[in-house]
């Protein structure tokens, strides 16, 4: 059985996988990176911009027209749109099979976090067409001051992981999931990464003349370690292979909750005066709230709350009921999924099943039938729960994306990882949403819905120029995704996140 070892993902091994090396010249000074001594690194390259390398050819910021870099998949992905502004990338430098796209993201606390230095494979490239007619520049390319063509180039990357798509044949002796995942990272020069100790899953397990990445995503969708346990795997942009139990970054944390509940009364009382919170606060939190925050990397800039709930709850219903043939015991099993719901949450947090004064989510059921199962106990090759797991993995991962808020940080922030928690505060900082919120309140005040109001300082709210906090979007959220994004006219580099949570307050 597996044990825990805490809410936040730990290092179990270190990568060992090598990068190519990324030296960069120092445009403030004149020096190359040729010293230990911090003060001869650029703090330019890397931190306003990504810094970007093709060959030795270095792109710079003026040329980065279009940058995103994407956590939101088993490995990371690169898209990037550049200009040739030197007019010599496709003389020499333009790449070929097997040659990489370099990228650094400097952090800005260096003595805390690490930077964002990876190889990408580059997928394909997407190059400006020529006018064969004329022999001349299609309207599509720019031209320089020096009358010279600039061409665009589109790059799609996917970070560069030797051997996970080659094809091999390969065993593993009997063990968990948890033990294979580690025993493969370490194979492909990744470090390993959990929030959890073990797997109850023991088995042989085969790569047979398949992908390395095949085995993985189908080994964590068969991943077992108790009911109360579903799992996703990933690498992270420093070449970590993180397994994680989902259920255990969702569940009620106290401590966590008692922060939420501290950080509000603290943007409470100082969002009405001039004193705020520090620009250097510790507290890590994300809000909406300008006061205190603007500048910061906690500050959100903008946000977008997302529903999939009827097209999500259509092809997977409230609920499966998974059925297979035991051939242990030579009969016909079937037993019902539910996604999982939090224990001990605040009583005003429901889950997604539908209205509640409807008992709709007890009859839209949807059926799998899976075929046999025999288990390595009677000369068969799967453990118990295996067929059990593959679909109690998938109908609570799917549950997860019914809601989920995106939130822009203007400033990104090193800090924050994927399946983190962390504490969300949000407030309506208009005039007239703060009208409409203090009407609703008293509405539901005068129908005697005291749950929908609370009980809290800001619940009524003295004045419409006093932001008003949002209680239906502020709570305890985890990190889905991660994107990184850099167009021209920005200050630095922005930071996307896709932010979920299992149950959610009823509106007023």
């Amino acid at each position: 059985m597996a044990g825990a070892v805490s809410k936040n993902i730990l290092t179990i091994t270190e990568p060992t996988i090598k990068v190519d090396t990324f030296d960069i010249a120092n445009m403030e000074s004149g020096k190359g990176d040729t010293k230990k001594d911090k003060d001869y690194l650029s703090k330019f390259i890397g931190d306003s911009y990504p810094a970007i390398r093709i060959n030795e050819y270095d792109f710079d910021k003026p040329d980065i027209l279009y940058f995103i870099l994407s956590l939101d998949q088993f490995l990371p992905t690169l898209t990037v749109t550049v200009m040739d502004s030197k007019g010599m990338f496709s003389i020499s430098q333009y790449p070929k099979d097997g040659d990489v796209l370099s990228l650094f993201i400097r952090s800005k606390d260096e003595e805390i976090y690490k930077p964002i230095r990876m190889d990408f494979d580059i997928l394909n490239v997407d190059t400006p067409p020529v006018d064969l007619n004329s022999y001349s520049p299609t309207p599509k390319d720019k031209v320089s001051a020096a009358g010279r063509s600039t061409l665009t180039y589109t790059f799609d990357c996917r970070a560069k992981v030797p051997e996970l798509y080659s094809e091999v044949c390969k065993g593993f002796k009997e063990d968990s999931s948890f033990n294979h995942l580690n025993i493969i990272a370490d194979d492909l020069k990744l470090g390993f990464a959990s929030n959890i100790t073990n797997t109850d899953d023991k088995m042989v397990r085969i790569i047979p003349y398949d992908t390395t990445l095949k085995f993985i995503l189908d080994s964590t969708l068969t991943a077992y370690a108790d009911d109360n346990s579903f799992f996703t795997t990933y690498v992270d942009p420093y070449y970590y292979m993180n397994f994680v139990n989902i259920n255990k970054q969702l569940e009620y944390d106290e401590a966590l909750e008692d922060s939420l509940i501290v950080t509000v009364k603290d943007l409470s009382i100082n969002k009405t005066t001039s004193d705020v919170l520090p620009a250097n606060d510790s507290k890590l939190f994300l809000t909406n709230l300008d006061a205190g925050s603007t500048g910061t990397s906690r500050k959100i800039g903008a946000y977008s709350l997302i529903n999939n709930s009827g097209e999500i709850t259509l092809e997977n219903g409230y609920s499966r009921t998974v059925q297979y043939y035991d051939e242990d015991n030579r009969e016909y099993r079937k037993f019902v999924i539910t996604p999982l719901i939090t224990e001990n949450t605040h009583p005003d947090l429901n889950p997604l099943r539908g209205r509640s004064d409807e008992t709709r989510y007890k009859t839209q059921v949807k059926f799998k039938y899976l075929g046999k199962q025999s288990t390595k106990d009677d000369d068969g090759n799967t453990y118990l729960n295996y067929q059990y797991a593959k679909i109690h993995n998938y109908q609570n991962i799917q549950d997860l994306y019914k809601m989920h808020m995106i939130v822009d940080l203007p400033t990104a922030n090193m800090a924050l990882y994927r399946y983190q928690k962390i504490p969300i505060v949000m407030y309506e900082q208009s005039a007239a949403k703060i009208e409409v919120m203090n009407q609703k309140e008293q509405l539901a005040e005068n129908k005697g819905n005291v749950s929908a109001t609370g009980n809290d300082s800001d619940a009524k709210n003295t004045g419409l120029n006093t932001p008003k906090l949002n209680k239906f979007l502020t709570g305890i959220y985890v990190i889905e995704s991660i994107h990184y994004i850099y167009t021209p006219g920005l200050a630095g580099i922005k930071q996307r996140l896709k932010l979920i949570r299992r149950e959610w307050s009823n509106a007023i």
